[in-house]
């Protein structure tokens, strides 16, 4: 009996261009992450929903929940970083570990929403006790945005310790932080007067201003010269200035911007940030950072360092071209239907997608080419 419900609410059955520009995507740019010494992982479709809560109370709303079998709360995978520290608490020592990992993303849009979002993901995480691996991930991420051949897409650093730490200085109340920083976040300047007018006018300004801090280093520079920022703030920017100028050595095409107002639904960042941005989108390709306390619940102290890509979007402004298959009609004869098989199977040795078909009424103006078997075939 035909289901009388439509798909799920953002749900979708992609077609096979579709289905071929991720694939070939995930299979060539892991490959790539491999020559840098990765190791390709995937990690779990379900989670434990209190391994999660590592993720932040935003992040869990959207997350997709259910009761196993034994009675725990489980969850569709939604942030495959948080699986990826649980496997790294519990190894034995702590050492250098890189992945290239894939995945699927399960995400609900809202927590009172029946409307879904599954993608799939591909990614590297760097766990380690010494060294810096910044640049090479951030390497890895134009690599990945070289390979899949994407034109006028904009990369995004920031600096998740920047806002906290301005509020901090200008004595911003602990219960007005949650509201005030996502207003930032929004970039919402009618929201952010509302909830600053109690403050002093050079409070005001201020976070007034402070949603125009993006752009080149220089705009951005100058942008906040008249504040007078503290040594410690000043000191992230040149981070980000230093990354900045890094990058563009390693694709002096790309396009780089600095973003000072940058605030991050996860709570485990601690540094860096970087996300990758597309006319085309409505979302970032890529998003990622560092988190070097993820692991501290755990008892270990490992700096980490990584970032997923969005690979269902990412194929949509993809110009790469996976390798087109010929579709091949062979209208078999009814009576020596093995013969039609066998001779199906000698075709699609030639790369060419072979349709055995037994009704010659059909539709066949989608085929490329159209074989007729005979009867003397038989």
């Amino acid at each position: 009996m035909t289901q009388s419900k439509p798909l799920a609410q953002g749900m979708s059955i992609k077609s096979r261009n579709q289905y071929s520009k991720e694939d070939a995507l995930i299979y060539g740019i892991l490959k790539q992450f491999e020559t840098y010494g990765y190791d390709v992982i995937e990690p779990p479709s379900i989670e434990y929903y209190d391994v999660m809560a590592a993720s932040g109370a935003r992040a869990q709303q959207t997350m997709i929940k259910f009761v196993d079998p034994f009675g725990d709360i489980m969850v569709l995978q939604a942030d495959p970083t948080i699986s990826l520290t649980h496997y790294m608490s519990k190894q034995s020592s702590t050492s250098l570990r890189k992945f290239a990992m894939v995945s699927s993303i399960h995400k609900a849009y809202t927590m009172h929403s029946k409307r879904h979002e599954h993608i799939k993901q591909i990614g590297v995480e760097v766990f380690y006790d010494q060294g810096l691996y910044d640049l090479e991930v951030l390497e890895l991420a134009l690599k990945a945005l070289s390979y899949a051949q994407v034109n006028n897409v904009v990369v995004e650093l920031g600096h998740v310790g920047f806002i906290p730490t301005l509020l901090q200085s200008l004595k911003i109340s602990e219960a007005l932080l949650p509201t005030l920083s996502e207003a930032i976040k929004l970039k919402d300047l009618p929201a952010i007067q509302s909830l600053t007018t109690s403050y002093p006018q050079s409070t005001q300004d201020i976070l007034k201003d402070i949603i125009t801090w993006f752009g080149s280093v220089d705009e951005v520079k100058a942008k906040m010269k008249p504040f007078n920022l503290s040594i410690e703030l000043q000191s992230m920017v040149d981070e980000l200035s230093q990354l900045m100028s890094a990058m563009t050595s390693l694709d002096p095409l790309v396009s780089i911007i600095m973003d000072c107002s940058t605030v991050k639904s996860q709570t485990y960042y601690s540094g860096l940030t970087m996300s990758v941005y597309s006319d085309e989108t409505t979302e970032p390709i890529l998003s990622g950072g560092r988190y070097d306390h993820i692991l501290e619940q755990t008892g270990q102290r490992m700096s980490a360092i990584g970032f997923g890509i969005n690979v269902t979007s990412l194929a949509t402004i993809s110009n790469i071209q996976p390798p087109k298959l010929t579709n091949v009609a062979l209208i078999a004869n009814m009576n020596s239907p093995k013969v039609a098989f066998d001779y199906a199977n000698s075709l699609r040795l030639s790369t060419k997608r072979v349709h055995v078909i037994f009704d010659d009424t059909i539709d066949l103006s989608m085929m490329d080419e159209i074989i007729t078997m005979k009867e003397n075939n038989s």
